[in-house]
């Protein structure tokens, strides 16, 4: 928030000054905040700079992530296996056991940070790890590197050790917003309009553009493969290895900066055995519906003195259980909602025509749409909405993101359908349908034609993906 002790001439203070006035509407002498606008606060001056440079962590992430996934196509020739092997096997067994590991181990960084280390210290051990794990990846690509079963060693071994690195998932997003510590008040713009400094509106613009830095951090995986082909694998894969140099680096320069929370007593055996006292013997689910659910684990529901010893909480923790709970009920969809995204645009793409369009464009169109849309949403749709009295909730974007992610589906659906109608080879696979000479048969449409889903999906991701991110903060 802008104060007193900011200077005034400082670059966060008219900053302040900047967001205070988009989206202001004139209002009547004292207001209630009720009846006010709302309109976000860049945060206390004082760290505005340094979430910044936390943010700026994330691209580093994302890359080592599309690294890895790279590589593994990469290394096929050192794996010392048959072209066809090579093709099925491994690269995708491999590619699979990645993406299942990258998404486990935040749940091991997530105990430690909550726990023992703290969110800072977590971020920071783990980014250390990471960066072991590129050094390994680039190690394990040399073209002097002539023994098979070392480089398939070194693989696995890379991505095993960048996996656990990837503990970091858990702690990222909570500590960016936990720099924000404004809270809700109203204020008089020197104009005379008077506006309220909404902290659930600034989180949500954080979390926009935390977003926008982990698909600018996607995007490298362009680069990287220009790199590879003029200059080695090698190169391409100890490039992130110097970038992600940085994370560590940042982390311990800013740490007298950062708004960083203790790490607290575990509370799972709590939650478990509020959960199963409230369950406890049985409950139907019409019970288990009712407004009263929690009664029972309540200590205000006891007379005194009569509360049982296996309740050592208060009913604000209990309040915090059903809260969590019925928020985790939304977080059910997203499978389904990320199971539509990761869909089979590249095959259709493989059947059209690019007509000097680098391939690596189309495969990253879908996170450069999402930054070339994130700040129309944060700068001109959402205060639009706002302005207007539209209280575009969580839920409702949410909603919004799930219906745009069908729209997305079917619009994919019809193109598919439409390709295999006027494709040379029909419904064969890409793969399968070549002329005599061996090179590809490609029907007459233009590739630039699979840019609607890739589009709609990114705007889908900004609506569903950004506000999952900000829902869970908030409900945490």
């Amino acid at each position: 928030m802008c104060s007193e002790r900011t200077p005034a001439n400082s670059r966060a203070n008219e900053i302040c000054r900047m967001v205070l006035r988009r989206g202001s509407v004139p209002t009547a002498a004292e207001p209630s905040l009720a009846s006010l606008p709302m309109t976000r606060g860049p945060g206390s001056a004082e760290h505005y700079e340094h979430l910044q440079q936390l943010i700026f962590v994330l691209p580093c992430l994302a890359f080592q992530l599309l690294a890895l996934l790279l590589l593994l196509i990469a290394l096929k020739p050192l794996l010392g296996l048959s072209v066809k092997a090579s093709r099925s096997l491994y690269p995708l067994g491999l590619h699979y056991f990645n993406n299942f590991f990258v998404y486990v181990t935040p749940f091991l960084g997530g105990i430690l940070a909550d726990t023992t280390w703290g969110r800072y210290t977590t971020i920071l051990v783990f980014s250390v790890v990471c960066l072991i794990g590129h050094i390994l990846v680039a190690s394990a690509s040399p073209a002097s590197l002539a023994h098979p079963d070392t480089a398939l060693g070194l693989l696995i071994l890379s991505i095993v050790v960048t996996g656990v690195g990837g503990s970091v998932g858990a702690s990222v997003s909570p500590m960016i917003a936990e720099q924000y510590t404004g809270k809700l008040r109203k204020v008089t713009l020197p104009s005379g309009e008077t506006v309220i400094m909404s902290p659930a509106v600034t989180i949500q613009s954080i979390y926009l553009w935390f977003y926008a830095a982990i698909n600018f951090g996607s995007c490298g995986a362009i680069s990287a493969s220009f790199l590879a082909r003029d200059h080695g694998y090698w190169v391409a894969w100890l490039t992130p290895a110097g970038i992600f140099c940085l994370v560590p680096l940042a982390l311990l320069v800013g740490k007298k900066n950062y708004v960083i929370t203790p790490p607290c007593a575990s509370i799972l055996l709590e939650i478990v055995s509020v959960i199963g006292m409230a369950l406890g013997p049985l409950r139907t689910i019409r019970v288990i519906k009712a407004k009263d659910f929690w009664d029972l684990v309540k200590p205000s529901s006891y007379e005194e003195g009569k509360v049982p010893a296996k309740i050592t909480w208060d009913d604000e923790f209990v309040g915090e259980i059903s809260r969590t709970l019925n928020a985790c009920n939304v977080f059910l969809f997203f499978p389904f909602f990320w199971l539509s995204i990761d869909g089979n645009l590249g095959t259709v793409a493989a059947r059209m025509k690019l007509n000097g369009t680098p391939n690596d464009l189309i495969r990253n169109l879908n996170p450069i749409s999402i930054m070339i849309l994130i700040p129309v949403f944060d700068k001109i749709i959402y205060p639009f909405l706002r302005r207007r009295g539209i209280n575009f909730t969580p839920i409702k974007r949410i909603y919004a993101g799930f219906l745009v992610a069908g729209l997305a589906m079917v619009y994919s659906a019809f193109l598919q359908a439409y390709i295999n109608k006027i494709s040379p080879c029909h419904n064969n696979q890409p793969s399968a349908c070549t002329k005599e000479d061996g090179t590809p048969n490609l029907g007459p449409l233009n590739v630039w034609i699979v840019s609607g889903p890739y589009i709609l999906f990114g705007i889908s991701e900004i609506f569903a993906s950004i506000t999952f991110l900000e829902y869970a903060f908030t409900k945490a």
